[in-house]
């Protein structure tokens, strides 16, 4: 140090010279593909249109075959990659349809709209195509909005007449 520089510190023998490459995609770790937040939000949308349905159907004692395509169709809230959200969105989405169909003879309709939310949500995906997951978006908004104000209409009906003024119109 007599030249006024600064020496150089010996390194320890067995220690790295330089910090280590941070574990992560850096490194070269694939990640696996991960769902949108959009397309979580309108399997979402579905969930909360389901649950309307459930809910409703919870009052008669035939009631209870409406859970099980509830549960189908809140299950792929909690799938994350990418690969598997669309082809369970797809499954689910095409059973729950056909189940729909089979109600809508029996006069409910009710799961259609989740099924078909579901189908959106799997083409949904911005990072692939951004104009196409822009208007299933706007779609799946209007179907919610639609879903939400029928239900209100019915329970504000039912709780101001003490059932839906359907089935007092025929008397």
């Amino acid at each position: 140090m007599a030249d006024g520089g600064s020496a150089a510190i010996p390194e320890a023998p067995g220690l790295p010279s330089a910090p280590a490459a941070p574990a992560g995609p850096e490194a070269g770790a694939a990640l696996p593909d991960r769902v949108h937040w959009l397309q979580r939000a309108m399997a979402g949308a579905a969930v909360l249109l389901g649950a309307i349905v459930a809910g409703w159907g919870l009052l008669s004692p035939l009631g209870v075959i409406l859970v099980p395509p509830f549960v189908a169709i809140a299950w792929t809230v909690f799938v994350r990659e990418r690969g598997s959200f669309q082809t369970l969105c797809l499954g689910v989405g095409l059973g729950v349809s056909l189940f729909g169909v089979v109600l809508a003879c029996f006069g409910t309709f009710a799961f259609i709209p989740s099924a078909l939310i579901l189908l959106m949500a799997r083409a949904a995906d911005p990072r692939q195509r951004p104009v196409l997951a822009r208007v299933l978006a706007g779609i799946t908004a209007a179907m919610v909005a639609a879903a939400l104000t029928g239900a209100g209409w019915l329970a504000y009906d039912v709780w101001r007449v003490g059932e839906p003024s359907s089935y007092t119109s025929y008397q």
